[in-house]
């Protein structure tokens, strides 16, 4: 799966390369997701980001960049509008900001079902 990741912090980049093993193709962007950083999205299979960064405008253009995939990281609940399972054509889940581990670990393990999902 080809995933591009908005604003991760360099312990969370270290513990994701570990749980990988290369399995995704990984770009990751250190800044966070904004109109002039959005054109990395382009045919990525799926992009996680921070909910904060996120919009309804946002959601259209990463459709139109043919992302089919939105995990959010959040500290929040998901918000009602993402908590349905599209939102603009794009598949939403929420993943819990924690500890750089968890939160790659949590990453990983919801690439790893969305790609077996996909070859269902």
């Amino acid at each position: 799966m080809k995933v591009i990741i908005y604003n991760i912090s360099q312990d969370t980049k270290k513990s994701l390369a570990l749980l990988n093993r290369k399995k995704h193709k990984i770009t990751i962007i250190t800044d966070p997701l904004k109109d002039n950083n959005m054109h990395f999205s382009d045919e990525k299979d799926a992009v996680i980001c921070d909910e904060v960064s996120f919009s309804p405008s946002i959601a259209e253009k990463l459709n139109f960049f043919g992302v089919k995939y939105l995990i959010l990281r959040s500290m929040e609940q998901l918000p009602l509008q993402l908590a349905r399972s599209e939102y603009h054509g794009l598949k939403c889940s929420k993943i819990e900001i924690d500890d750089s581990k968890s939160q790659a670990l949590q990453m990983i393990t919801m690439l790893d079902a969305l790609q077996e999902e996909s070859t269902k």
